[in-house]
C-alpha cells in the first residue's frame, strides 16, 4: 500500500479513510433502515438523504486520495525501475 511521505499527511490520510469508512457504514445502515421502515418513513428518508449528502465529501475524498496515491505510487515505481 502506498502512503503519503510526510507524517502529517499520513495522519490526515488515515483519519480521512477511517472517517469515510465509518460514515459509509452509517449511511448504508440508514439506507437499509429507510427501506424497511413503516412508521415515520418520511423522517427516516430525510435522515438517510441528509446522511448521504453530508457524508459524501468525506467518502469521495478518501476514495480520490487513495486513487491518487495508488496511481502516483505506481508511476514513481515505474520511473525508478526504468532508470536503473
Amino acid at each position: 500500500m502506498v502512503m503519503p511521505k510526510s507524517v502529517l499527511a499520513r495522519i490526515l490520510y488515515i483519519a480521512l479513510a477511517a472517517i469515510g469508512a465509518i460514515l459509509l457504514i452509517v449511511c448504508l445502515g440508514a439506507t437499509v433502515w429507510a427501506a424497511t421502515a413503516e412508521d415515520g418513513w418520511v423522517t427516516i428518508n430525510a435522515f438517510m438523504i441528509a446522511c448521504w449528502v453530508l457524508s459524501s465529501p468525506f467518502i469521495l475524498g478518501a476514495i480520490a486520495w487513495s486513487i491518487i496515491l495508488f496511481v502516483g505510487g505506481n508511476t514513481n515505481k515505474q520511473a525508478s525501475s526504468m532508470e536503473g
